[in-house]
């Protein structure tokens, strides 16, 4: 316990020692954002399940219940990031969609009768944006940004069965 807490304690002291928080020559005043231009592409995939099962054996009401779901997404990002003395821009597009099945079936057993149900649904969505800033010699800026959703839409179906 004590050679842990000697560790510890010289760690502490050689870390606060060789660390400095500020850099007294630098102003910030003086720093300038150098000429850039990048894109990035980021993809993102995801898929996910789950399924379930109750049963109820109690005298007044037996019944079963099963259910499972079934999804998925998908979504791509690109984006262009471009900086020089005189202006920053930034622009991007994202597209996303996914995908979703999905039942229940339950049995009543006291009644006699069950109920099954299905359900599918899609998504889809287009988005695009960006942003300019015009910088002068005051150090001020004008920025125009803006964005549009080009398309967004899906579908859902669901289907209901109830046998007596």
């Amino acid at each position: 316990m004590n050679l842990i807490t000697f560790l510890l304690a010289t760690m502490v002291l050689f870390s606060v020692k060789t660390s400095v928080a500020q850099n007294t020559t630098f102003k910030l005043s003086d720093y300038k954002n150098p000429n850039y231009f990048y894109q990035t592409l980021d993809l993102n995939f995801r898929l996910n399940s789950a399924s379930e099962a109750h049963k109820n054996d109690n005298t007044s009401d037996f019944y079963n219940l099963k259910s499972y779901s079934l999804g998925t997404d998908a979504r791509a990002s690109y984006s262009i990031y471009q900086n020089s003395l005189k202006s920053q821009s930034e622009l991007y597009s994202s597209l996303s969609g996914s995908f979703n099945y999905g039942g229940q079936h339950n049995t009543f057993e006291l009644e006699n009768s069950e109920l099954k149900q299905h359900s599918i649904s899609n998504s889809e969505s287009l988005s695009i944006g960006g942003l300019k800033r015009f910088y002068n010699e005051k150090h001020s800026y004008f920025e125009v940004n803006g964005s549009i959703l080009v398309y967004n839409g899906g579908s859902s179906n669901n289907q209901d069965r109830f046998d007596a």
